[in-house]
C-alpha cells in the first residue's frame, strides 16, 4: 500500500476507512470537521486483502495528533488479526491517539473480529449522527492533549452537538473558503433579536492575520454593536460570491452566542463607529 503523507502539512486528525462501505461517511465527517476548524486529513487509500492498516495508521499519525478509525464490514474485511492486534497495541501505548468509530457494525460484530478492539471505548457513526460525532472530536482535539474523558460521552442533553450556524452577509472583498477561521468585529442585526442572520460590517481572517472592513459600514439601520464582544467561528458553507459581495456560513460554539443579549433595548438605529 502505498503511503501519501510525504508533503503534507501536519494536521489535527487523519481519518482511516474503507471505501467499500464507509467512504460517503467518511467524507461527511471530514467535512464537519473542518467547518469547525480542526485540519483534517483523509486517508485516502482503498482498504484491501494485504494491505497494511498498521503502516498507514503509523504514517497518519507522523503528520496528525489523532487517528479516527471507522470500522467497518469492509475495514474488517481488509484487516488481519495482526493488524487489529496493532491498532489496540498503539491505542493503549501512545497515550490514546486512536478514536474508533462504528460504522454498521455493532459490538457482537466487532467482538467476533477483535475482542480486544471490542473493548475499546468508540461511538457509532452514519451520515444521521456524523455532526454530532464531529462535535465528539472537536471537544478532544481542543482538549488538552491525552484527556478524552470524554470520548463516547453525550454531547448534550438533546444531542445537540454544541455549535450553532450563522448566515453573513458582507458587502465589499472578501474570500471566504469552508474552514478558514474569520472573527466578525462588528456585525449588523436587521432583525432585532434574531442572531442567526447578519451582516458582518468588520471582518478578520485570523488564518492570514488581515482585516477587511465593509463598504456599507456607515448606513443608518438597525444595529447591534459588538465591538467588545466579537464573534469567532470557522465558515462552514458558501452560498454566493461576487466581486463586492460575499454571502457565508460561520458556525460559532453555541455558549458563545448565548452569551449575547437578546433584549430589544439594547438594539438601535444609528451609524456603525
Amino acid at each position: 500500500m502505498a503511503s501519501e503523507t510525504d508533503d503534507v502539512d501536519e494536521k489535527d486528525v487523519f481519518i482511516s476507512y474503507s471505501h467499500s462501505d464507509s467512504k460517503e461517511v467518511a467524507k461527511l465527517l471530514g467535512q464537519e470537521l473542518t467547518s469547525m476548524g480542526i485540519a483534517v486529513w483523509l486517508d485516502d487509500i482503498e482498504m484491501s486483502i494485504g494491505s497494511s492498516i498498521r503502516e498507514s495508521i503509523d504514517d497518519g499519525l507522523t503528520q496528525s495528533e489523532y487517528g479516527v478509525v471507522i470500522l467497518s464490514k469492509g475495514y474488517f474485511e481488509g484487516t488481519s488479526e495482526w493488524e487489529l492486534n496493532g491498532l489496540v497495541e498503539k491505542h493503549t501505548n501512545e497515550d490514546d491517539v486512536i478514536l474508533p468509530l462504528w460504522h454498521n457494525i455493532g459490538h457482537d460484530y466487532v467482538y467476533q473480529q477483535s475482542p480486544s478492539l471490542a473493548d475499546l471505548v468508540a461511538e457509532e457513526v452514519d451520515k444521521e449522527n456524523v455532526q454530532s460525532v464531529a462535535a465528539s472530536i472537536y471537544q478532544i482535539v481542543r482538549e488538552d492533549r491525552g484527556e478524552i474523558d470524554d470520548w463516547g460521552g453525550d454531547t448534550g442533553t438533546d444531542g445537540s452537538p454544541g455549535f450553532i450556524d450563522i448566515d453573513i452577509t458582507f458587502q465589499g472583498r472578501f474570500d471566504p473558503k469552508v474552514g478558514k477561521e474569520v472573527t466578525i468585529e462588528s456585525w449588523r442585526n436587521h432583525n432585532a433579536s434574531n442572531l442567526t442572520s447578519l451582516e458582518a460590517t468588520e471582518i478578520r481572517d485570523e488564518d492570514r492575520g488581515i482585516d477587511y472592513t465593509s463598504s456599507s459600514k456607515g448606513t443608518t439601520m438597525t444595529v447591534k454593536r459588538i465591538d467588545d464582544e466579537p464573534l469567532n467561528g470557522v465558515i462552514s458553507d458558501i452560498q454566493e460570491l461576487r466581486s463586492n459581495k460575499a454571502e457565508f456560513t460561520i458556525r460559532v460554539e453555541e455558549s458563545r452566542l448565548e452569551e449575547l443579549s437578546d433584549d430589544r433595548d439594547d438594539y438601535k438605529s444609528g451609524f456603525v463607529q
